[in-house]
């Protein structure tokens, strides 16, 4: 009698299961219509996140009066051990459909980042298949990685359900939003483009993403040697990219004359604006932390900052101060100059770097640091 009543409560609870998914997905076909869909929608770059560091891609879906958004997502919670956990792909990542509006203010009020939406002329039978794959993973989870699986390989890999066409073949093992709008553009696939700038962007020039340099670089010079596969540094001449943002990961230097390693930063996070925040975290002679919280301006392609910092470099404990300026011209040239002043050593650093291409640059740079003697450097950078 007791197995009977388990097997009648079994029972029940299956087809309880069952009717409530049906509902669900009864709700879902009539209330996402896909009457038009733009399948790439870019939010600008943010670095207060290293899963924004290079923007963010999501679908949006219009159709019978109602407008969704749909991506993926890291959890992340805001801590160093979550972003080292999403760099080696162990960090909790989860597909999210919500209406448009609140996802939209959330990047344009609530973060400051404008966004791109690129428009595909999909037909109906792909519309049909993207919208089956979308009931299919919303609400779902599985491993991100910021290479590998991260926000816009998922919406690559959907589009790829409704048409082959939509998968971009690259000799490197990950893509940045901006580059896959770049291929959708190059291939014809975009319909129409519209900018939804951010409240706090309005007195800011526009940014091309289209004519953006692609995001990873080598730089040889008459020193170095430096090789940066995600990319995205105060020097860049381009002003399609936030030009005061500065984000690196798995970036080194080598050291020619010496045959050695030089300088590695495995997360390097910068940005210059009223609250300017600095993260490091690498090797340079010995391992580096280092973090800081300061002020940055930036008016008419002219910034400066200046942020204290705290952390560890070659197992001491330090405090100083970085400050520093930039300036852009137009689309051809850019100037900085940075000093750093710290309880364990002073520096001082000038580049200037002069666009010949889209994807490369002329540049000279100088350093003096603590201990080291001064070094000039004339070389030639290669953005792919």
């Amino acid at each position: 009698m007791v197995a009977n009543k388990a097997k009648g409560g079994a029972f029940f609870a299956a087809f309880f299961i069952s009717v409530s998914a049906f509902a669900v997905d009864a709700e879902y076909e009539s209330k996402v219509v896909f009457d038009s869909v733009s399948p790439l929608v870019l939010a600008a770059e943010n670095n207060a996140s290293p899963s924004s560091m290079m923007g963010h891609s999501f679908l949006k879906i219009s159709g019978g009066g109602r407008v969704h958004a749909f991506g993926y997502y890291a959890a992340l919670d805001g801590g160093l051990k979550s972003y080292i956990a999403a760099l080696f792909g162990n960090q909790r990542g989860i597909y999210v459909l919500t209406p448009y509006a609140s996802k939209a203010a959330e990047y344009l009020l609530a973060e400051n980042r404008s966004l791109w939406e690129f428009e595909l002329d999909l037909s109906d039978s792909e519309k049909t298949v993207l919208k089956r794959e979308i009931g299919k993973t919303k609400g779902k989870e599985d491993a991100y990685s910021f290479a590998s699986h991260n926000c816009l390989s998922a919406i690559e890999s959907l589009l790829k359900s409704a048409d082959p066409d939509y998968g971009f073949d690259h000799v490197k093992p990950f893509t940045t939003p901006v580059e896959y709008a770049q291929f959708l553009y190059k291939s014809g696939k975009i319909k129409s483009v519209s900018y939804v700038r951010a409240p706090a962007q309005k007195d800011r020039p526009v940014k091309n993403v289209l004519t953006a340099a692609s995001p990873s670089r080598i730089g040889i010079d008459t020193e170095y040697v430096e090789f940066s596969p995600v990319y995205q540094d105060l020097r860049t001449v381009s002003d399609a990219y936030n030009t005061e943002l500065e984000t690196k990961m798995l970036s080194a230097r080598f050291d020619t004359k010496k045959g050695r390693l030089d300088k590695l930063d495995l997360l390097k996070l910068f940005s210059v604006q009223s609250v300017s925040k600095y993260f490091r975290v690498g090797w340079e002679s010995g391992g580096v932390l280092e973090a800081g919280i300061g002020a940055g301006v930036t008016k008419h392609g002219f910034s400066i900052y200046a942020v204290p910092l705290v952390g560890a470099r070659d197992s001491r404990i330090f405090a100083g101060v970085k400050t520093g300026g930039a300036l852009r011209l137009a689309d051809k040239a850019k100037f900085i100059a940075e000093y750093e002043t710290a309880t364990d050593k002073n520096g001082f650093g000038a580049y200037a770097g002069l666009k010949i291409r889209a994807n490369a640059e002329l540049y000279i740079q100088y350093e003096r640091k603590h201990s080291r003697a001064d070094r000039t450097v004339v070389g030639a950078a290669v953005y792919f």
